[in-house]
């Protein structure tokens, strides 16, 4: 099982950074997805509700953006956040996939030109 680890490792050479770069555009991508539903909550429990439900994330955020009045009279700045976090998670999705595609091209094209090259010099 490990001789499997350490081929994998060793065909990864060269490709380690950009796999790294695409695991980091994942979380942060997730991370972003994440925060789109928790705009809409906010505003609707605490923003738009009569009888606001504070919960402690719902409060903090609110406190955050400017209160609960400020962003009673400014709801576009919670459509503006959908669309951003929505926006910035797209793009690292974009980024994710692209390095990811990009280090797994290269090593597909680095493992066939060993091969050609073990084929070529095989005795007649």
């Amino acid at each position: 099982m490990t001789s499997k680890y350490r081929l994998i490792w060793q065909l990864m050479e060269g490709e380690r950074l950009r796999y790294s770069a695409a695991i980091l555009s994942l979380v942060i991508a997730s991370c972003f997805l994440y925060l789109v539903p928790l705009v809409p909550t906010v505003v609707l429990d605490g923003v738009i509700a009569v009888n606001p439900a504070t919960s402690g994330l719902t409060a903090r955020v609110m406190e955050m953006a400017g209160g609960r009045d400020f962003l009673r009279s400014n709801l576009w700045l919670a459509v503006l956040a959908t669309v951003a976090f929505t926006a910035i998670a797209g793009i690292f999705t974009y980024l994710r996939g692209r390095l990811a595609g990009i280090a797994s091209e290269s090593i597909a094209r680095r493992v066939r030109e060993k091969l050609y090259d073990q084929l070529q010099h095989l005795p007649c």
